[in-house]
């Protein structure tokens, strides 16, 4: 997304839906498919895959309900790798842009091919984010499971920026999401140092948590807290003065105010109101099962296979999920809390500030009565 002008476009969306109390989603997070065709060593997803049960029909079809729902931005993302649901990719690329949404993808990087680079810059896609872990090859191919990835990565950009510049386009934007572990967080400053010698616009490091339980090495609390703080300083430094924007402040926050295992990054601090989580009323998930939710923490049995999404949106699932949000439920089971705490702080005080009414907010049917919401 965007960072603050997302968020901006998120509270207008809230302000106009507020006088009927039917919210619009404006974001639409979809999700084609759970396939994968690398097996990282630190990712679960393998031993929990989700069944495909969207078909190519039923997921261009999707993308224009849920334009006509009123959602401006997209994430077409998931648990697999996007691209491998090659199928469809390139039609739904393009008629993702074609309904106007400003879009996002996420990628391994190793099935970029020459239909989907030709898609993603003739489209003008605003933003691909590239997962890549390490620095140079030993580093990634390591995580990555197997050898020759991180140049079949590097190749993929290359052609994508060729084609941008043959095109004379500047978009697809790419940045880089990083898996943060106790294999290469102390490479922190080099990875920078890659993101800017190779174009990338951004990037952004996400701690490892524990889902593969017999890999004990990825753990970062297996590096000392005073090495672990250094490494980030130093890459905060290098992404400052290299232009690299980064979210390694935040990070770095939490590592200094807590630790630095796996619950130092996913658990809400117990001195603090986690408050509640403003996503039911903005954001919806389409899986590639087809169920429906609004974060990790909130999947439900709801199904658009065969329903429209207006339907399941307005529907009682979400009004009871927008209930358990305002009940504080939704927060406490959240496992991403410490890292979303603050956009949803940010949310919150910017609908004040405009002046939001929030106790009209909470009487709309649906909604939990007498909440204290603030």
């Amino acid at each position: 997304m965007r960072g603050r002008e997302s968020e901006k476009g998120i509270c207008d969306s809230l302000i106009q839906g507020l006088p009927s109390g039917r919210f619009s989603p404006y974001l639409f997070e979809l999700h084609p498919t759970s396939a994968c065709n690398l097996r990282c060593r630190f990712c679960h997803i393998p031993n929990t895959p989700t069944p495909d049960l969207l078909t190519d029909e039923r997921l261009l079809r999707l993308v224009d309900e849920a334009a006509d729902l009123g959602a401006k931005h997209c994430l077409l993302i998931g648990n697999g790798e996007t691209f491998s649901r090659q199928s469809v990719i390139v039609p739904l690329l393009r008629q993702i842009k074609r309904r106007g949404f400003w879009a996002k993808t996420s990628t391994n990087g190793t099935l970029l091919t020459d239909p989907v680079v030709e898609a993603l810059v003739d489209s003008q896609w605003d933003f691909l984010t590239f997962s890549i872990d390490g620095h140079c090859a030993e580093v990634h191919d390591h995580l990555r499971g197997s050898a020759g990835i991180f140049e079949t990565v590097l190749d993929g950009h290359r052609r994508l920026t060729d084609r941008k510049k043959r095109a004379g386009a500047d978009k697809p934007l790419t940045d880089i999401n990083t898996i943060l572990c106790g294999t290469n967080a102390l490479d922190a400053p080099k990875m920078i140092r890659f993101a800017a010698d190779h174009g990338f616009a951004h990037i952004t490091f996400m701690p490892y948590q524990e889902y593969v339980e017999d890999q004990p090495q990825f753990l970062l609390k297996n590096i000392p807290k005073d090495r672990l703080l250094d490494a980030l300083h130093r890459a905060e430094e290098t992404s400052l003065s290299l232009g690299i924007p980064s979210n390694l402040n935040d990070i770095i926050r939490i590592v200094s105010e807590g630790s630095h295992d796996p619950e130092g990054f996913t658990e809400s601090r117990r001195t603090s109101d986690p408050g509640i989580c403003l996503k039911p009323w903005y954001h919806i998930i389409v899986r590639s099962d087809g169920t429906v939710g609004t974060c990790c923490a909130s999947r439900t049995t709801e199904s658009v296979v065969d329903r429209p999404l207006s339907e399941v949106w307005f529907g009682d699932t979400f009004r009871k999920l927008r209930d358990k949000s305002l009940s504080g439920l939704l927060t406490r089971n959240c496992r991403c809390l410490n890292l979303l705490l603050e956009e949803n702080r940010f949310l919150t005080g910017l609908l004040t500030e405009r002046g939001f009414d929030w106790d009209t907010f909470k009487k709309h049917p649906g909604l939990s009565k007498g909440t204290n919401l603030l």
